[in-house]
């Protein structure tokens, strides 16, 4: 008994190994290239000696009949399949290629190991199916989230660590494939390719996309393509994945409709809208109130159906998803007729006038002097002030002469309406002398040359530029001006003043009240008649001749005038 023991134990020393070959269950071919069979063995010890460099390696197609299934033979040519065995028989490493691969090609290939002397072994038992297709497959996506694997079809949050694997099995062309990645949107990509060795230890290629997500990849395909080159031209085959991406509301905006401009009285309304996933479930209405966010109404859109001007300001809509929110504003701009709020002047020895006016949009100032336009000149000076956006004052100063016909009248105008106001200038005393309304002169009752008298109701007696007998008044250059003549005696009881013209001689004027007037001598003129009212108790005229006036005490407040209409009274 011990002896049988012993016998197996040598027995199995002598047969230590096995009968056995590796080989991958199924291989696809692309018709047109060629194709790799992998393939290793294994055989008993005794044997290893028979396996040399001669050793031939055999493949049966769809069965192991030496008559009608042998399709390759290493140590034979022109049999049914064109190939070589790649791999170190003596190594025991059988793996073989077949090259111009057609449709006959599909089917079971058994593998057969022939060596010297008795190492003659076919390996029934395991076979590898080929199958020739005509295009290339589909490459093969995934979807890594932070380095997990996740559904293809699994939305993520914005901010995740994302990764997109492609691959493909390399089959046999005639240089080495490539992968791509492209996308919809066109973004930018940033990919890195490797081999490997599958599970069935066939050659793939693997093409990984890394990026952040981002709500601008939401909804976007990126699609992978295999590009092959078979017999001189290529071929592709693709397979995408769409990211679908959750984040917080984005490009929130207000549109306002008809504008942001928009007339008082009419109506508007402010709609919100914003992109988000899941979509956005609220939106909220603010106004900026003295720095403050005043909460207005809930809803997509916020309308006035009659504004006013405290409707312009900034509103402001939020909207707000499981994610968070978003904030965006708009300016609402009220526009309103223009008016003119203040006019006024002030009159010294120049004009000096001011225009204010409201409007919006801001209006513009004219200014018109006696119904024509003027603009700033040697005698004109305009300026303006902003006071507001809707508000503006404008000045005007005038240093030239004035009468009493002349109007200013200050014009502004916006896109909504025109509007005026005038006023009727007064001229400055210095003016109201220069045209005050002509003293009557009448000739005394007595002798001739006949000295005349004239009355006013003025203080100090006006006196007129108009003539003097038909004579003219002094206009001769370096003539005295009335003005500069009375301005001394405004508040002189009865004093006179000697002043000669170049055609007349007027002797005197006797201030205040009546007016003592000697002309050359002329033909007696008709007595008036007696004045019906005299604005004072007038003293008795002096009779003509030589006097001298006692000085004057100069009246600070300037001359009394009189109103250009005013006529005056004369008494003989």
């Amino acid at each position: 008994m011990d002896k049988l023991i012993l016998l197996i134990f040598l027995l199995q020393g002598v047969w230590c190994g096995d009968w056995s070959v590796s080989l991958p269950e199924k291989i696809e071919a692309l018709s047109g290239s060629c194709v790799t069979i992998n393939c290793t063995f294994d055989i008993y010890n005794k044997y290893d000696n028979d396996l040399t460099d001669s050793a031939a390696g055999v493949w049966f197609k769809d069965g192991i009949d030496f008559l009608k299934n042998v399709v390759f033979n290493s140590s034979r040519t022109n049999l049914y399949v064109k190939g070589e065995i790649i791999g170190k028989l003596k190594s025991k490493d059988c793996t073989t290629i077949f090259y111009n691969v057609t449709s006959n090609y599909s089917g079971q290939f058994f593998f057969r190991i022939e060596g010297n002397g008795g190492l003659k072994i076919t390996f029934s038992k395991k076979s590898a199916l080929i199958n020739v297709i005509d295009s290339p497959p589909n490459p093969t996506v995934q979807m890594f989230k932070d380095q997990m694997e996740v559904e293809v079809h699994e939305e993520v949050l914005e901010g995740s660590s994302m990764c997109l694997g492609c691959s493909a099995k390399t089959l046999c062309s005639s240089s080495p494939p490539t992968l791509t990645w492209s996308s919809t949107d066109r973004l930018h990509l940033n990919e890195s390719s490797r081999l490997q060795l599958d599970q069935q230890k066939q050659t793939e290629i693997i093409s990984d996309l890394n990026f952040t997500a981002t709500h601008l990849q939401h909804g976007v395909t990126f699609i992978c393509t295999i590009t092959y080159q078979i017999q001189q031209r290529n071929t592709t085959a693709q397979n995408n994945i769409t990211l679908r991406v959750q984040y917080p509301p984005k490009n929130t905006l207000v549109s306002v409709f008809p504008s942001n401009s928009v007339l008082e009285g009419s109506s508007v309304t402010l709609i919100c809208s914003s992109d988000g996933n899941p979509a956005v479930f609220n939106y909220t209405w603010y106004r900026e109130n003295g720095g403050q966010l005043e909460e207005l109404q809930t809803g997509y859109n916020l309308t006035f159906n009659v504004t006013d001007r405290t409707h312009t300001g900034r509103y402001y809509c939020q909207t707000k998803n499981q994610h968070g929110t978003q904030n965006t504003s708009v300016l609402l701009d009220i526009q309103y007729a223009a008016k003119i709020s203040l006019f006024s002047c002030n009159r010294t020895d120049i004009t000096v006038c001011l225009c204010e006016a409201h409007g919006n949009p801001s209006p513009k100032v004219e200014w018109h002097l006696s119904g024509r336009p003027v603009s700033n000149s040697t005698n004109t000076f305009i300026s303006e002030e902003r006071l507001s956006s809707t508000d503006l004052r404008s000045f005007i100063t005038l240093h030239q002469s004035l009468t009493h016909t002349d109007t200013l009248q200050c014009v502004i105008n916006n896109t909504h309406s025109t509007a005026s106001k005038q006023i009727q200038l007064v001229a400055s005393p210095q003016e109201m002398t220069r045209h005050s309304a002509p003293v009557s002169l009448a000739p005394s009752a007595a002798s001739s040359p006949a000295p005349s008298s004239c009355s006013s109701a003025c203080y100090p007696a006006t006196v007129s530029m108009s003539s003097l007998n038909s004579l003219p008044f002094p206009t001769s250059p370096g003539s005295p001006h009335p003005a500069s003549l009375l301005a001394p005696w405004n508040s002189a009881p009865a004093q006179s003043v000697s002043l000669v013209t170049p055609a007349a001689a007027l002797s005197q004027f006797v201030l205040p009240g009546t007016v003592s007037c000697v002309s050359t001598p002329k033909p007696a003129l008709k007595t008036p008649k007696k004045a019906t009212r005299s604005p004072r108790p007038q003293p008795s005229p002096k009779p003509p001749g030589p006097s001298t006036p006692a000085p004057p005490s100069p009246n600070p407040s300037g001359p009394l005038l009189c109103s250009p209409e005013e006529r005056l009274e004369a008494t003989p």
